[in-house]
């Protein structure tokens, strides 16, 4: 969520997704055009497990990015098996 006082113009949101042994299996990206302060927003992004996956946590990192500017992160846990 914009929390500042302007109209982001362009921002950027990334998910990164890793194995239960800690590689990185796969990167998304979407793109927010014109976030106006306070007001929320979603989006979603369809992942499938690989057929040759590994049953066990699955990790994912979502980063939101204001050009180059890191403003937050947020991490979770995906089970499979």
């Amino acid at each position: 969520m914009n929390t500042g006082t302007s109209v982001w113009p362009r921002a950027k949101a990334t998910l990164e997704i890793y194995s239960p042994n800690g590689s990185l299996l796969d990167t998304r990206e979407l793109s927010l055009r014109n976030s106006h302060p306070g007001v929320e927003y979603s989006g979603s992004v369809i992942w499938k497990t690989p057929s040759s996956g590994a049953t066990g946590s699955y990790q994912y990192v979502v980063h939101l990015y204001y050009g180059s500017l890191l403003l937050d992160e947020q991490t979770g846990t995906l089970e499979v098996g």
